[in-house]
């Protein structure tokens, strides 16, 4: 096929081979003892295809381009940035031509009854309408090839195995052995910001729409039943008390949270590990969850998560990294802080004062702790196994050590928890002032424990209660940089503020480590 008359002229002193995994032998007759070597045949190699945008391109090369081979070949041409389609191609042969987007790593699998290397290469065929999403599948000894390709390169297939082509599904091609390789280095105007998904999304082969390659964010308003692979920026409306779904001799933590963001609220059901750290959220904190998927409830679309399906949650409220960038923490004055949503802010501590309550350990003086499983960061309350029967969940300070007490937690529905999962955490209001205003602001205990400078284990050591208010009063005075939520809590039309994150001030610029 290559010596067909399209070809007339491609192989010339300037055209430009990629191999990889090459062999030499040598052929004897060497001089001076100089060995006499020649490269061993090798099909890991492609053909380099060259367009007057070709990135770094020389002025000797320009006369020497291959936009009428395109055309003829792959039946493709470049224009403002993509290829687009203009003619038929000459060969009835399967030709593929795409730019590729991802290049996963190689691993071994079995296939045939055989454990084998295989890489896939994740493309888009810009030039159809819409675009289509193609996966280049590489087998055994064909994955050598696979290094020869970078993200932003286009690859042109002749002869390619099509294993799948399914109008709106993702086309999955293999590399086989007569297969013909071509390669497009990056254009001087690369298409980086457009992705496969980007313009279309593709179904995967259970015909589930998999927004695993989708660029841009995708608000609660648009979520369908069917989608996977799904992430959402949201804030946290409410969570649930663990609903432990049983089936058979199995139980499965189960949590319920309804979040929302600018275009809509949907619920979400979160299982095992992932509801378990979803547990610990607060109303209002920003979220981001990457590999959702949803399904069709009461005619409602749910969205669902868990480890099963490699769903990860990433509290963005809590994270202090962004406190200390310079560039990502955008500040917010407190006079013009929205009713609910989450913001930075750089205010001076003026006021640190107990809110303590529920059940808290023997050597609190001052109310400023409380008593929390260590699973979900929620309160405890005395299980009837410690001995007043009451399950007493208003606040109490123990008469004896934590060791003396066993306890319940509501949250995670398990009873009679040993002392060694519960924890005291600080229970703390902070009044602020930034100047444009001065607030009164719960505090989260990760924030808290930053503030007073210590960690409630060292506050439960100190040894009366005047040194325990020393360490409250400590931060006042100082500046710092906080993530600051206002949020209604559920069934309330009040708005609350809450510290999420706290870094003092002087820290804005500094790595963290």
């Amino acid at each position: 096929m290559i010596e067909a008359m399209e070809f007339a002229g491609f192989f010339s002193s300037k055209r430009t081979l990629h191999a990889t995994g090459l062999s030499v032998a040598d052929r004897g007759g060497g001089v001076n003892g100089k060995p006499n070597q020649t490269i061993l045949p090798t099909t890991s190699l492609a053909f380099e295809l060259r367009i007057k945008e070709t990135l770094g391109l020389s002025k000797e090369l320009r006369p020497f381009t291959d936009e009428p081979l395109l055309e003829k070949i792959f039946g493709v041409q470049y224009s403002e940035g993509a290829f687009s389609s203009c003619a038929r191609p000459v060969f009835n042969a399967d030709q593929m031509w795409c730019r590729v987007d991802y290049i996963s790593a190689s691993l071994s699998q079995y296939r045939d009854s055989r454990l084998v290397r295989h890489q896939q290469i994740q493309c888009t065929a810009e030039h159809e309408d819409p675009p289509k999403a193609v996966n280049i599948n590489f087998w055994d000894k064909d994955v050598a090839i696979a290094r020869l390709f970078k993200q932003g390169y286009y690859i042109g297939l002749l002869c390619p195995i099509i294993t799948s082509n399914s109008p709106g599904k993702t086309i999955d091609v293999e590399y086989g052995s007569q297969t013909i390789t071509f390669i497009m280095c990056t254009t001087a105007h690369p298409t980086t910001a457009i992705l496969p998904s980007q313009l279309s999304i593709a179904y995967n082969h259970l015909g589930n729409l998999d927004y695993r390659r989708y660029a841009h964010r995708v608000y609660l308003d648009r979520c369908r039943t069917n989608m996977v692979n799904l992430a959402v920026l949201v804030s946290v409306v409410a969570v649930s008390e663990n609903m432990p779904y049983r089936d058979g001799n199995s139980i499965q933590d189960r949590y319920a949270l309804r979040v929302e963001d600018e275009k809509g609220t949907r619920d979400m059901t979160l299982w095992g590990p992932v509801g378990r750290q979803a547990s610990r959220l607060l109303p209002g904190q920003l979220i981001l969850l990457d590999d959702l998927e949803t399904h069709e409830e009461g005619g409602d679309v749910i969205l669902n998560g868990s480890v099963d399906i490699d769903t990860t949650l990433y509290n963005i409220s809590v994270m202090t990294g962004i406190l200390t960038s310079a560039t990502l923490c955008k500040h917010t004055a407190l006079a013009q802080m929205p009713e609910a949503a989450n913001r930075y802010c750089k205010a001076r501590v003026v006021a640190a004062t107990s809110a303590g309550g529920y059940i808290r350990d023997a050597r609190d003086r001052l109310s400023a702790t409380s008593l929390v499983h260590s699973v979900c960061q929620r309160p405890v309350v005395l299980s009837d196994a410690a001995g007043d029967g009451s399950g007493s969940t208003g606040s109490k300070q123990l008469e004896n050590p934590v060791d003396f007490y066993s306890f319940d937690c509501p949250s995670c529905d398990v009873a009679n928890i040993g002392s060694g999962a519960v924890e005291s955490v600080f229970v703390l209001e902070i009044g602020i002032d930034d100047g444009t205003s001065s607030v009164c602001a719960h505090v989260a205990p990760s924030a808290a424990n930053e503030i007073v400078g210590i960690s409630p284990v060292q506050f439960l050591q100190l040894p009366n209660a005047s040194e325990q208010q020393s360490a409250l009063v400590k931060p006042v005075g100082q500046e710092y940089v906080m993530s600051l939520t206002s949020y209604c809590e559920p069934l309330s039309s009040e708005t609350s503020l809450r510290i999420d994150a706290a870094r003092p001030s002087s820290d804005i610029g500094v790595l963290s480590t």
